[in-house]
């Protein structure tokens, strides 16, 4: 499976290789390692082979990456991405990423980013409110202790929280 991100005007900003663990009704889920340099970020090093299990919902305005180190299997937090719902056929997940960001790190520490360049684009109105109700979605989901990135135990693709 390939999945690309796309700015908000369209435009490919990166492309990279995973592998496809779910196709449900709501989400479908990826895995995919980090393939860039060793990277800090907010306080998580990012490593080249880092896992990432990627959630990409269907009809959200968001998708949520939960981070694994490649040395200990550590869960290390979550990123998540604001965006228009993603097209997603056999062969890729293409989504376009409005810049507005959240990320989590494991010690609870929520952080919103790239507010100013998500402020400084063009969007109509309906697309903002869009944004910013994913937005506090995405908060509330981030709160629920113990939330997981998993697949539901119907098979629904929903997100499940575990204390694990």
């Amino acid at each position: 499976m390939i999945i690309i991100k796309q700015d908000a005007a369209g435009q490919e900003v990166w492309r990279y290789s995973g592998e496809l663990m779910h196709q449900g009704e709501k989400v479908s889920i990826v895995h995919a390692h980090f393939g860039r340099e060793d990277l800090p970020f907010y306080g998580i090093l990012f490593k080249r082979g880092d896992l990432f299990v990627e959630a990409f919902y269907h009809d959200k305005w968001y998708n949520i990456l939960e981070i694994y180190d490649r040395d200990d299997g550590q869960l290390k937090g979550w990123y998540c991405n604001l965006s228009r719902p993603p097209r997603i056929t056999g062969e890729s997940i293409t989504f376009q990423d409005l810049a507005l960001d959240v990320l989590l790190v494991k010690d609870g520490e929520v952080q919103v980013l790239d507010e100013d360049e998500y402020l400084a684009q063009r969007l109509d109105p309906t697309e903002k409110r869009m944004v910013e109700a994913a937005l506090q979605e995405v908060l509330q989901i981030l709160a629920e202790p113990g939330f997981r990135v998993r697949v539901g135990s119907k098979g629904d693709g929903s997100c499940v929280c575990s204390s694990e």
